[in-house]
């Protein structure tokens, strides 16, 4: 199998490349905005310079802290965020159910959560 870049209509693009592209794309204040509007919508990617996280509800991120530490969740208070925004690649979904689909659980390690598309099919497993 061979997949090209980009082929599937999501770029290979750095975090501060990622924020630009929420800007472009959409509305301040609705689909991007400093990190004091951040909405309660777990899946937006949040930003600072040169790095991005994912925001996962309730005050808190995953992000990739190098080899040492792997994929670790944060308090989004704690770590310097930026900015919010909301991928143009990516269908946000509001509401109950789709915050329950997306994230099913922890596992023994503590930082390692399995995240589930929309229509209940399994995506992959962030693993440290």
């Amino acid at each position: 199998m061979a997949i090209g870049y980009a082929a599937n209509g999501m770029p290979d693009y750095g975090a501060d490349q990622m924020y630009r592209a929420c800007k472009n794309a959409g509305v301040q204040n609705e689909d991007y905005g400093p990190i004091s509007t951040l909405p309660e919508l777990p899946g937006l990617m949040l930003w600072k310079s040169g790095h991005a996280g994912v925001y996962i509800g309730g005050g808190y991120v995953i992000e990739a802290m190098g080899t040492r530490k792997g994929v670790v969740k944060t308090k989004v208070s704690d770590r310097g965020w930026q900015g919010w925004g909301k991928l143009p690649y990516i269908d946000y979904r509001e509401g109950r159910e789709w915050q329950r689909r997306l994230i099913c659980g922890r596992y023994a390690s503590n930082t390692a959560y399995r995240f589930l598309s929309w229509n209940g099919t399994a995506a992959p497993v962030i693993n440290i």
